[in-house]
């Protein structure tokens, strides 16, 4: 029961740590992503913290987390809570939907357009 921001990295994928981060613009990364898992964390996409052109792939095949700690990736991190896409002129492409591509949302809002791609 957080909210989480993607800040995106050295990857697009979902199930990385350290693409996300627990405040805007911040650094700090959250302990997990379980609550990515299952509908739990809020997430939200903004430019203080993704920038332009960050954008996070939602593939099922590639984006899994140890969610019950034994080491394996056993859930793709795609049932959130709900997902907030925040409005800047140049805020670009933030998530895309890969070939197996599913991402379940309880809430959304999406304040810029072009910013889903499938």
């Amino acid at each position: 029961m957080a909210t989480l921001y993607w800040k995106g990295g050295t990857s697009t994928d979902i199930g990385v740590v350290s693409n996300w981060v627990t405040t805007s613009g911040g650094s700090t990364n959250p302990a997990n992503l379980i609550g990515l898992t299952n509908g739990t964390d809020d997430v939200i996409f903004n430019y203080a913290t993704s920038g332009a052109s960050s954008s996070a792939l939602i593939d099922s095949s590639t984006t899994n987390v140890d969610t019950n700690g034994d080491g394996s990736a056993d859930s793709t991190p795609n049932n959130w809570k709900s997902l907030t896409i925040e409005y800047h002129a140049s805020l670009g492409k933030t998530i895309v939907l890969g070939s197996s591509g599913l991402l379940t949302v309880a809430g959304l809002e999406i304040k810029k357009s072009g910013t889903i791609f499938a």
